[in-house]
């Protein structure tokens, strides 16, 4: 009786210990009735305090976080507009145009050839021409007015 009663007895407070389940109060008082006959109290393998201990105990290992504070007082980042379309468009001088429109209608790329660097064209709000270092366009994806760097002002549609 002993071996099995003490097997059981292991078996459950281990379990209890790793937290895969919890006593209940009859298993508690079961165990004890086992237990007291199994050990007297000078050779008991295991505490009664652990035994019936059902209080949850909550380990975390995040450590606050030292910038909270200064990024709770911090003015909210506006994010950079998504790409709504890329258009490749053809001028009034036949050459071509390389645009991509952004969501917002207050930022452009334009690029003079495929491969070229993009010049950023902006705008203070949406509908107001976009503009850059000698750059200055109006329109939408169907067709744009464009003024360039020693260019005239021209027409570019699809």
């Amino acid at each position: 009786m002993w071996s099995l009663c003490y097997g059981i007895i292991a078996a459950q407070k281990m379990t209890h210990l790793t937290g895969n389940t919890t006593l209940d109060a009859p298993c508690c008082v079961r165990e004890e009735k086992c237990h007291d006959q199994a050990h007297p109290p000078h050779r008991r393998p295991f505490p009664d305090a652990l035994a019936c201990e059902n209080k949850p105990t909550e380990v975390s290992t995040v450590a606050p976080d030292p910038m909270a504070s200064v990024l709770a007082n911090k003015a909210p980042v506006e994010l950079p507009p998504a790409i709504r379309k890329e258009v490749t468009f053809r001028c009034k001088d036949n050459s071509l145009v390389y645009v991509t429109f952004f969501q917002g209608d207050k930022q452009a790329l334009v690029k003079a050839t495929e491969k070229g660097t993009p010049v950023k064209l902006t705008a203070e709000k949406a509908g107001d021409p976009l503009k850059a270092d000698g750059y200055e366009m109006t329109g939408n994806e169907k067709a744009v007015t464009l003024t360039q760097p020693g260019k005239p002002k021209q027409l570019c549609d699809i």
